[in-house]
């Protein structure tokens, strides 16, 4: 079992969170309904699974392979390690749709491992703003939740 630090977002449900790589200062941003500690425990089993420092020959093939998660990816391709301890929650949303949204935006906003965008496609015309200083983009987030993705 990892554990968080103390002040531990182990147990916060329906929230934003991001899994930082130890190695580069990439971090993979995904969302979930469940509290983080489980969701990063179903993370961590795919890249457990894949253990060991790659040869060459091994890298090249691993690869090849797409994996269930972007992080074992990263793992595989970068042959970089995890910083599971320091999972946090950067953001919080009860809502499924507008949690979504947030989550797209933290994609955008982070130098990420991630393979996708994210369920929620945020229009392009965001990103000079996504890209100013925080006071700008968090009155963005604010106002998130009132704009529900198209079903």
């Amino acid at each position: 079992m990892f554990r968080l630090h103390v002040g531990s977002d182990e147990e916060t449900p329906e929230a934003v969170y991001k899994i930082p790589c130890k190695n580069c200062e990439r971090a993979y941003v995904g969302e979930t309904g469940k509290p983080l500690g489980a969701t990063v425990k179903e993370c961590r089993v795919e890249v457990d699974s894949i253990t060991g420092i790659f040869t060459r020959a091994e890298k090249t093939r691993a690869a090849s392979i797409c994996n269930k998660s972007a992080i074992t990816d990263h793992v595989c391709n970068e042959n970089h390690v995890i910083d599971w301890e320091n999972a946090k929650v950067i953001d919080r949303e009860s809502d499924k749709a507008s949690r979504l949204i947030r989550e797209a935006i933290w994609i955008r906003k982070t130098d990420n491992m991630n393979r996708d965008e994210g369920s929620y496609q945020l229009s392009h015309v965001w990103d000079r703003l996504l890209h100013t200083d925080d006071r700008h983009w968090k009155s963005v987030l604010m106002k998130a939740s009132d704009v529900k993705p198209k079903r």
